[in-house]
């Protein structure tokens, strides 16, 4: 996703330097494994990118990310394990999508909306089906002048 932005500011957040591509508005900052995640995203906050990118989350650092949105904090995609997902607020996320294996490979299993409801889900055998047409984000979406292609993709 992030790749596909072009000239929009990204600023990634990660334990390691797996976001390699090359971009001029691209800022990676890396932390070591034992280090807090919460001083990164301090940092990363005052470079005001268009997208956060914040992955490894740990359980240690599911208040500080939590802290980060219920402030406001728009532009965030946050990866983690289940148990440190789980340690943010709900309600101050917009999408929550969960992967799984599959015959050796990641697949998305479930995509849902800060309410809980599930938009998609996966079923062996019957691929990705649509749960639920309204997304709790879906007033957001309209206003920023995306409700045709949100409506298109839920449909």
């Amino acid at each position: 996703l992030a790749r596909d932005l072009d000239d929009a500011r990204v600023v990634t957040l990660a334990r390691h330097r797996a976001f390699r591509w090359a971009s001029a508005a691209k800022v990676e900052l890396t932390a070591s494994p034992q280090a807090p995640l919460a001083v990164l995203l301090a940092a990363g906050v005052r470079l005001r990118p268009d997208l956060l990118v914040v992955d490894s989350l740990q359980p240690s650092d599911a208040a500080a990310l939590g802290d980060l949105l219920s402030a406001g904090a728009r532009g965030v995609v946050a990866a983690g394990e289940p148990q440190a997902m789980a340690g943010v607020p709900r309600q101050s996320v917009d999408v929550v999508v969960s992967v799984g294996r599959l015959h050796g490979s990641f697949v998305v299993t479930s995509i849902e909306d800060a309410t809980g409801a599930q938009l998609f889900a996966y079923q062996n055998g019957g691929g990705f089906l649509r749960r639920t047409a309204t997304a709790s984000f879906a007033g957001t979406v309209h206003k920023a002048g995306h409700g045709e292609a949100l409506s298109s993709v839920l449909r």
